[in-house]
């Protein structure tokens, strides 16, 4: 079989180094064992038809309350009819047809199969993004990712995912105050504690793995910029897509309850930022108040 990679078409190494990860996962598969890059060429088109199945079967389920339903139907058909192509597209990878993985400029990754290009692009250019990273996550999850694009910068070990947390409490007459480590929580002495337990747990839950999900891109050359780091909902999914820089770097995560409000995110990004440069000892003090924690 023959497998071809090509390299960001006019990229510089200056603009190579500012990639997304994803870019530079599929640039450092070039010199990668033929197997590893078909892996990826089959995760993706995989994820591309689910993809346009999912839209074929919701534009039928709007079909059926239109009072139109035509162009719905015949969308969804059209839509159908590409998931199909898809398929059958995956079907020769698997029976060893020559490949090419190639990423060009406005982020257009594309794979080759037998002479016939498939750009791997969302439906949905909203949710391009959430897709790259999901394309991302299974691949990762299936080969060392670690090799592709780790640089240096420690060799502390970084845990695959987020301990479970049991917050520590005290008790005073201002107020219950849950803590882990240099991160605490002050409530009203009002308060309802049963409540504020539940929150307390699922806040150092998701900051943990959100930290850890940020040690992992820091890891692997992203760097997270502060000024543009954003969360917002995926569709349809219980994750949110935390995007990280003009570049375009995210993480899948659910962080429910930080999503839900902006004081909170701005309030914990100077911890965060402390964690990836390496500085533990600078706490975290949250007033449970700001938050609506009562």
């Amino acid at each position: 079989m023959l497998f071809c990679i090509y390299p960001l078409a006019g990229m510089t190494a200056e603009s190579q180094a500012a990639a997304s990860r994803y870019q530079r996962t599929i640039l450092s598969l070039r010199s990668e064992d033929p197997a590893v890059r078909a892996d990826f060429a089959r995760i993706a088109l995989s994820q591309l038809a689910e993809t346009f199945m999912a839209e074929a079967d919701l534009a039928r389920r709007d079909a059926r309350g239109a009072e139109s339903p035509g162009k719905l139907l015949g969308w969804s058909a059209a839509v159908d009819r590409y998931a199909d192509d898809l398929l059958r597209v995956l079907n020769e990878v698997e029976e060893g047809m020559p490949v090419e993985i190639s990423a060009g400029q406005n982020n257009a990754e594309t794979v080759t199969v037998a002479k016939r290009a498939i750009i791997l692009s969302h439906p949905r250019s909203t949710q391009q993004a959430e897709f790259d990273q999901r394309v991302l996550a299974e691949f990762c999850s299936r080969n060392d990712c670690a090799r592709l694009t780790k640089i240096d910068g420690g060799d502390e070990p970084i845990p695959v995912s987020a301990p479970r947390v049991s917050p520590d409490w005290a008790f005073s007459p201002e107020g219950p105050v849950c803590s882990h480590r240099d991160v605490e929580i002050r409530f009203a002495r009002t308060a309802d504690l049963a409540r504020i337990r539940v929150i307390c747990r699922q806040f150092f839950q998701e900051l943990l793995l959100l930290a850890t999900e940020l040690a992992w891109q820091q890891r692997h050359g992203v760097l997270v910029d502060w000024n543009h780091w954003s969360i917002r909902p995926t569709r349809q999914r219980p994750e949110h897509l935390v995007t990280l820089n003009r570049t375009g770097d995210s993480v899948l995560v659910s962080i429910p309850l930080i999503y839900s409000n902006e004081s909170l995110q701005q309030d914990i990004s100077p911890w965060l930022g402390g964690r990836l440069e390496g500085s533990r000892s600078t706490p975290l003090r949250l007033d449970g108040e700001r938050y609506g924690w009562r």
